[in-house]
């Protein structure tokens, strides 16, 4: 990044300067892309004019975040669990540093409670905004830093882990016990999606066609589809929308 920005560094830093590209498309492919063309049609169309259910429907979607996100806390906080050591668990909430000059209504405590949405509406995350000894008290590696910042964002309740760490110490889990009663299938991928009807106008995935065969689905089993970037094309297979674009 700094070579980009500043070309003469490459005779500190070494190496050519080369072009710095945080955000990349390559349009030829994206134009043509049909997915991406729906996807973008449609994320235009829900912003400029969202539909009556849309705050319900991120409603639902945040109360499953929290519901996802609050069994992989309790995972972490169980002291039994060795999880939050494997995944580097660390419960002490997140500092956003700022060196920008507070305003002067802003110095009339060193502590203040922000509101939940103070950031624009984009975040329920609670929140406090400290200046000044509390900032480092908090973090007293920034003591470190030549330059201190003048406020800081710290919400409170915020935790992290690695997901890298988390999810492989998870595969490991299921891989070697035996009551967990996982099967992974490596090198496989899904061409064809086969339902049946299951009731009030509800289709059940009843066998998975992919290039190694066909996998039969339990009748009582739930299908998660966790693709990434390629879950509209498996979701395609069923008519179904899925707005995810790399």
């Amino acid at each position: 990044v700094t070579k980009s920005f500043l070309p003469f560094t490459r005779f500190v830093l070494g190496g050519s300067d080369e072009p710095y590209k945080f955000f990349h498309i390559e349009w030829l492919s994206a134009l043509t892309d049909p997915f991406f063309l729906r996807w973008s049609t449609i994320f235009t169309k829900t912003s400029l004019f969202p539909c009556s259910e849309q705050q319900k429907l991120q409603k639902e979607m945040l109360l499953f975040t929290n519901f996802a996100v609050g069994n992989m806390v309790n995972m972490m906080e169980d002291r039994r669990d060795p999880m939050a050591k494997k995944s580097g668990y660390n419960p002490s909430g997140s500092l956003s540093l700022s060196y920008d000059t507070p305003k002067e209504e802003d110095s009339t405590s060193a502590v203040k409670v922000a509101n939940p949405t103070a950031t624009g509406g984009k975040t329920f995350e609670p929140s406090k905004q400290l200046k000044g000894e509390d900032i480092s008290l908090q973090e007293p590696s920034i003591l470190h830093q030549k330059q201190q910042p003048a406020t800081a964002k710290f919400e409170y309740e915020s935790c992290a882990a690695s997901s890298e760490r988390f999810t492989e110490e998870l595969a490991e889990r299921c891989a070697k016990d035996p009551k967990l009663d996982v099967t992974f299938f490596y090198n496989t991928s899904v061409k064809g999606v086969t339902t049946s009807p299951s009731g009030n106008q509800v289709r059940k995935v009843t066998q998975l066609q992919t290039n190694r065969g066909v996998i039969d689905v339990p009748q009582d089993a739930q299908v998660l589809v966790a693709a990434g970037a390629w879950t509209p094309r498996i979701m395609a297979l069923v008519d179904l929308y899925a707005p995810v674009y790399p």
